[in-house]
């Protein structure tokens, strides 16, 4: 094993001043659910399929969230309603293991975001943690 894989497992600590912005679960999966729509509403499945007609797409591409999922609606494996479902559990998925990885290092503030707070306001909180003006919540 790497010195770096070993001390990574040894010391969780990131060992800057770093902040996590935070939402309740259920705002999440809203958010990503308007957002999934949006891109469906705007184009994606007509994106994915001319990109996969023209260069086409690497392994990894082929594989990640969304595209996988559009990719086997166009070869006719789902209806773009499992396509857009199986999207959403595979997001959901992925923001607990995010989340989860997160909680793994005991240095880091979690900043919580407040229903309908703008980035510009996150970002003001944030810095004022960092920059030590506030304690961290």
């Amino acid at each position: 094993m790497s010195d770096w894989r070993r001390d990574w497992k040894e010391t969780p600590f990131l060992g800057i001043p770093a902040v996590a912005l935070c939402r309740p679960r259920e705002t999440l999966h809203t958010r990503i659910e308007g957002r999934l729509d949006a891109m469906l509403d705007g184009g994606f499945v007509a994106e994915v399929e001319t990109i996969a007609q023209g260069s086409g797409f690497g392994v990894t591409a082929r594989r990640a969230i969304g595209y996988a999922e559009i990719l086997d609606h166009l070869d006719g494996g789902l209806s773009l309603e499992e396509a857009r479902e199986r999207i959403l559990v595979s997001t959901r998925t992925l923001v607990r293991r995010q989340e989860t990885w997160l909680r793994s290092f005991p240095d880091l503030v979690r900043l919580e975001a407040e229903e309908e707070e703008d980035a510009g306001s996150l970002a003001g909180r944030a810095a004022a943690i960092l920059c030590g003006e506030v304690s961290s919540p």
